[in-house]
């Protein structure tokens, strides 16, 4: 049956193999009959009253897309031009949005796609831009008759020009040279022409630009829809068709979605639409959405999915289902067109190939693309039993039968593996014998719901499980479907049965043989077990080398059998052999083995009929058969073996396999031996499971760390006394040891935790001096990689703890971010190192650069601990007070390392804050900071970093701190210093500005604007700042700032002050950005009365323009009113400047006031007239949209042509 095996082919699969399963093509041939049904389709489609909806039902596979193939070469046969049919695919675009996928498939489908509107024009806006020179000499001929005027005027100066230097130069006269240059004046007068009419941004005003918005509501998709219809009907078109396929494949909710988001393009003119869907699917989908109208009961029509279908398609029809035996003679007419395997079993026998055709179409099978799922399935697994050497053709039938079943009752075909006569007891052949057998039958068998065990659990199809509707699931519909199945897997096995088909054997479903020369795939292995009593037992092995475990299952227990057999030597080389073999195994055959192999082979080791070799195979197989006493045994002999390196070895890396038991009994032999066998300790930690490894470790740490000690720092040489001791010298070896310990941790997928523990006990502080720098020279490489942040963690403050600082760079980015509740001991061990570590080399570090990064890494630690806030609070005292303030105020390296020490120290405490321990944890740093005043002289930079720590204190401590400063009694001289010092606490926790005589009394040499800006951060009142406006310099932004703040009259009054004081135009301008009311207004008319010369008049206007009128509501009225009364004023003067000024006011102030627009426009009109140059373009446009201005009169030329 099998033969040798060959080198596997190239090609495994050929493409004349598989039955395509696509729509058909140009030269299809009908093989369901549908031509009939395609045709009537294709003529509704043409012939029916458009717009027409057609509905093409059938369920799953019955081939209506290949209808659609058919209907479209009809059309085109029938009407040529005047039909375009194009392709909707439901399932494609199922889930998105449909009315915009629709469009954008359908125009791709008809060549339209590159078309704008239907390409990006649906997804985003359009912008169309055109020019219209008519529209814009409508609009423009006042400035075209200027044009032409202005060219002339030009020409006739050239000719002026060119006559007089001809008089000049010539005799001849200026008469007759201007005559002579008419004819060239005529082209400067064009040339004038030109460049007056086509000069910059002369013709903007006619250019049009017109804006489509992407479609977003179902008008706008018809609407859209409806352009592209018309588009594919510009030509000889008359009608489009579109058809809507694969939408019973998409999920439910998106069935109905896609149905009620058609309606949108249903009603097209010129339009017929053909939905092929399989009605059941349309139908239980939409009886999931509400209804809205009541159930009558003598029309019950009317309120079930049919009537819903009804109000969409006109037209309903159906394809037949197709007869068992028509699906038989379509599957033998698709496997007479193709070649490969169908043609193979043809050139067998024409009653092979009809035959294995008659089998792989079950009788309830009745979907066409089943059929050809069937056909390819089996196609496939001829060709690669064929590769694996099978003779598939004296087994084609066999392999049909394989086919179906692991195609349509695929549990049926798993179920084969463990029970092979499983087919021949389901058809009452045989009797089962063993349990699962006799309950696979009463699982399968048609009298399964008789004889069910459990009436509400649900049995197991042949097919698996069902995928149904969660409504179905405790229904009687999922029993009633599985009870269906097998009644088709009876019907299916009686089939096979009376068409005298074999049932497939094992070796089939394995693709292999189950046992025996002639089903383990090489038959030379067959031969190795025959002759494995007189073959050395490594020679056997080797042969098996490479080979699956499957197939070391199936050839343990024959060699277990050839040893039985035997006797003498024989017997022990059969044993050692499956032994050996035994420790390759996969955790999945260990239980056959044992059932199989077990019994001999604990009984040859009792008898102590194993040689030595055997004995790690024996353990694995005695503790898989719960041989309890012979483990001890083993093992007891094990401690007393001699010095087999090898051997041990071999135990070793069973480790895994052994239960927990025998694995911690052979891991203490293990470190026994580690003196003098270190190489089997390192197995055993690298094989054994890790909790035992881990065990293992955490009893012979001490030890492995004395030992890795002495091979690195051996004892010197005793010498003599009064002789110098030779220096120690490490000898690397210590190192090189504990390099095998951290590599066979981290070879482990799961041995993160036994590395962390290794590297432990190296960066201990009882390692010796090398180990511990090869530990800090490899955290980066072992520690940051572990996954575990507890461990990263417990390593890094680790080192925080035991390494000096000049370290701490190497372990703080070890350092990760977690919770303090993660891990007790980590949380411990981070408030350990906060308060006797880091917090303590603050005071003591001069390295300014470290001071630096010490907070971040405080931070990092504090995250890490669940300290006490008390606790954390005296040592931030006892820092604090280290640390001290003595020669702060010098101008030295000492008092600049002091106040580094102080910024750390302080930012250090910033990172400790939070809500439940901000006061207690900023005491210490407030009673330090109010030692300062009273300490230190209050220079300059005694003050500027004593604010810079106040900014970091939280805003109660800083309340706080600002109390103890205002109870500070001043000193000669320290105005300006303890003023600085009472802003900056205060804009720490927004208190109150300081009373403006405390800024009057600092002297003017000292009252620098930083000073002055910081008060009025603070929010004095406006009557202080008012009172000294003219005294002190402020700074533009900073007043700003501080009137942003104010009411509108709150801030006129202080922009009016401003103004009386003559202050500068930015600070007038900074105050105004926020809005002023009319008293701004009134204060620049009373200031105009006695400004004789207009430019002055200008400035003061200047001045209130550059401010903003309020919008307050009341106010802005207001200011329109004043700015009215401003603006008469000036147009009362008649001049041009003034007029100039009066429309900037009232544009200014965004209109007239109440009953000033008659008045105003009259004015404005007068004076447009009288001073026609005195506005420009767009003021006078502001004015005119304003209703201040009214339009010029038409001129005689403008009346005489109507424009």
């Amino acid at each position: 049956m099998l033969g040798r095996r060959a080198v596997p082919p190239t090609e495994v699969v050929r493409g004349e193999d598989l039955i395509p399963d696509s729509r058909l093509g140009e030269d299809y041939t009908d093989l369901l009959e549908h031509e009939a049904i395609a045709k009537s389709v294709a003529e509704i489609a043409l012939k029916a009253h458009a717009p027409v909806n057609i509905a093409l039902f059938g369920p799953w596979g019955s081939g209506k897309s290949s209808v659609y193939s058919m209907i479209e070469r009809h059309l085109r046969v029938v009407a040529g031009k005047r039909v375009r049919m194009a392709r909707y695919d439901a399932w494609k675009y199922g889930g998105q949005e449909l009315k915009r996928n629709f469009i954008d498939s359908i125009s791709d489908d008809l060549g339209l796609g590159k078309e704008e509107e239907f390409d990006d024009g649906l997804y985003q806006e359009q912008t169309q831009a055109h020019l219209s020179i008519l529209k814009w000499v409508k609009e423009n001929w006042g400035s075209l008759l200027a044009g032409i005027g202005l060219a002339a005027v030009v020409a006739a100066l050239w000719v002026v020009v060119q006559a007089l230097a001809a008089m000049a130069f010539t005799d001849q006269g200026f008469n007759a040279s201007a005559t002579a240059l008419l004819p060239q004046a005529g082209t400067v007068f064009g040339l004038a022409l030109v460049a007056v009419l086509v000069g910059p941004k002369a013709f903007e005003g006619a250019v049009i630009t017109r804006k489509k918005p992407a479609p977003v509501g179902a008008d706008q998709f018809a609407k859209r829809f409806q352009s592209l219809v018309k588009m594919v009907r510009s030509g000889k078109t008359e009608r489009l068709v579109v058809f809507i396929d694969e939408l019973d494949r998409c999920a439910p909710e998106d069935v109905v979605a896609t149905l009620i988001d058609l309606k949108t393009f249903l009603d097209q003119d010129g339009c017929a639409f053909i939905v092929a869907a399989d009605r059941e699917v349309l139908e239980r989908a939409l009886r999931k959405l509400p209804q809205a109208k009541p159930v009558r009961e003598d029309e019950p029509y009317y309120a079930t999915p049919g009537a819903f279908l009804d109000k969409i398609f006109q037209h309903q029809i159906a394809l037949p289902p197709l007869r068992s035996r028509a699906l038989t003679k379509f599957a033998r007419d698709l496997a007479d067109s193709r070649g490969g395997v169908w043609e193979e079993l043809r050139a067998r026998s024409q009653h092979t190939y009809e035959l294995a055709i008659f089998a792989l179409v079950p009788v309830h099978v009745r979907s066409p693309r089943r059929v050809k799922v069937l056909l390819n399935n089996y196609a496939t697994t001829v060709r690669i039993a064929e590769a694996r050497d099978i003779s598939w053709l004296e087994r084609a039938h066999e392999l049909a039968v394989l086919t179906v079943l692991q195609t349509e009752f695929p549990v049926v075909a798993e179920e084969l593996r463990r029970a092979p006569r499983l087919l021949r007891y389901l058809r009452g052949d045989e009797e089962a014998q063993t349990i699962e057998a006799r309950e696979a039958v009463r699982r399968f068998s048609i009298e399964a719901e008789s004889a069910k065990s459990d009436p509400d659990k649900a049995e197991e199809a042949p097919a698996g499980e069902l995928l149904v509707d969660v409504g179905d699931a405790h229904s009687g519909h999922v029993e009633q479907a599985n009870a269906t199945l097998r009644r088709h897997l009876a019907t299916y096995l009686a089939k096979v049965a009376a068409a005298r088909i074999n049932d497939p054997r094992p070796d089939l479903l394995y693709l292999q043989g189950a046992a025996g020369r002639e089903t383990l795939g090489d038959p030379r292995l067959g031969d190795v077990i025959d002759f494995a009593t007189d073959t050395a037992p490594d020679q056997v092995v080797a042969q098996f080398e490479g080979q699956e475990s499957t197939t070391l299952a199936i050839a343990i227990p024959l060699l277990v059998t050839e040893g039985d057999t035997a006797t003498g030597p024989g017997r022990k080389f059969a044993y050692e052999a499956a032994c050996k073999l035994i420790e390759h195994l996969d955790p999945e055959h260990r239980e056959v083995v044992a059932r199989d192999a077990g019994p001999s082979l604990v009984a040859a080791a009792k008898a102590n009929a194993l040689s030595h070799e055997s004995l790690p195979g024996a353990l694995l197989v005695a503790c898989w058969s719960d041989a309890s006493e012979l483990v001890e045994d083993i093992l007891n002999d094990l401690r007393h073996e001699p010095d087999l390196e090898s051997l041990f070895n071999r135990f070793a890396q069973l480790l895994p396999l052994l239960d927990d038991e025998s694995s911690l009994a052979m891991i203490e032999i293990l470190a026994e031996r580690f003196d003098d066998l270190p190489h089997p300790l390192l197995t055993a930690l690298s094989k054994a499971p890790i909790k035992n490894a881990e065990e293992l470790w955490h009893r012979v740490r001490d030890s492995v760390l004395e030992t890795l000690n002495d091979l690195e720092t051996p004892e010197p040489t005793p010498v003599q006394p009064g002789r110098p001791r030779p220096t120690q010298e490490s000898t690397g070896k210590g190192i090189e040891r504990l390099e095998e310990l951290i590599a066979i941790a981290t070879s482990r997928s799961d041995g993160e935790r036994l590395l962390s523990e290794i590297f432990t006990s190296a960066q201990s502080v009882k390692a010796c001096g090398p180990l511990r720098n090869w530990a800090l020279d490899n955290a980066d490489s072992h520690i940051a990689p572990m996954a575990s942040p507890v461990l990263r963690a417990r390593h890094a403050l680790l080192g925080l703890h035991d390494y000096p600082t000049t370290n701490w760079d190497a372990w703080s980015p070890l350092l990760p971010d977690i919770p303090a509740d993660e891990d007790a001991s980590v949380s411990a061990l981070a408030a350990d190192v906060l308060t006797s570590k880091i917090l303590p080399s603050i005071a003591t570090s001069n390295d300014v650069a470290f001071l630096r990064e010490l907070p971040a890494l405080a931070r990092q630690v504090y995250k890490l601990s669940a300290i006490d806030a008390a606790n954390l609070a005296e040592a931030l005292a006892i820092t604090l007070s280290a640390v001290g303030w003595d020669g702060a105020d010098n101008d030295d390296e000492e008092a600049t390392l002091l106040w580094a020490r102080k910024d750390a120290l302080f930012n250090t405490a910033v990172t400790f804050l939070s809500s439940g321990a901000e006061a207690r944890l900023a005491e210490p740093l407030v009673e330090d900071l109010a030692l300062v005043p009273h300490s230190l002289g209050l220079t300059s930079s005694v003050t500027t970093n004593w604010l810079k720590l106040c900014e970091k204190l939280p805003p109660d401590s800083a309340k706080s701190l600002s109390d103890r400063l205002d109870d500070y009694e001043l000193s000669q001289g320290e105005e300006a210093a303890v003023l600085r010092l009472k802003l900056g606490v205060r804009a720490v926790f927004g208190g109150d500005a300081p009373p403006v005589d405390e800024v009057a009394r600092v002297p003017a040499a000292e009252r620098a604007t930083t000073l002055l800006d910081a008060w009025l951060g603070l929010g004095p009142t406006p009557d202080e700042v008012r009172s000294l406006i003219g005294q002190v310099t402020m700074t533009a932004p900073a007043l700003g700032r501080y009137c942003s703040r104010l009411s509108t009259d709150e801030r006129t009054r202080i922009w009016v002050a401003l103004a009386e004081a003559n202050s500068t135009t930015g600070l007038l301008k900074a105050v105004g950005q926020a809005g002023v009311g009319a008293a701004a207004v009134e204060y620049t008319r009373a200031a105009l009365k006695d400004k004789t010369r207009e430019t002055e008049r200008t400035e003061r206007v200047d001045l209130l323009i550059e401010t903003r009128p309020s919008a307050d509501p009341g106010v802005e009225n207001q200011v329109k009113k004043a700015a009215s009364e401003l603006a008469q004023d000036l147009l009362a003067r008649n001049v041009a400047g003034d007029l100039r000024s009066a429309a900037r006011v009232v544009v200014w102030a965004r209109g007239a006031g109440y009953g000033h627009v008659l008045t105003l426009r009259g004015k404005f009109t007068e004076g447009v007239s009288q001073h026609n140059k005195a506005l420009s373009k767009s003021l006078a446009s502001d004015l005119a949209d304003l209703g201040l201005l009214a339009a010029p009169k038409k001129g005689a030329l403008a009346k005489l042509l109507g424009r």
